[in-house]
């Protein structure tokens, strides 16, 4: 990604490593939510 820009400001900490942990963090967090939805959807369901 070209640093064109001045609207954002890029910082040199951030790594490879940090991407894959916010991805993989944001993914878990929407399974976790979904399962929970699912649940509260199925249980209304039966009863």
């Amino acid at each position: 990604m070209e640093k064109n820009t001045r609207l954002i400001e890029y910082k040199k900490s951030w790594t490879s490593f940090h991407s894959f942990a916010s991805i993989f963090s944001t993914t878990l967090i929407v399974r976790l939510l979904l399962l929970a939805i699912r649940r509260v959807v199925e249980d209304d369901r039966e009863g």
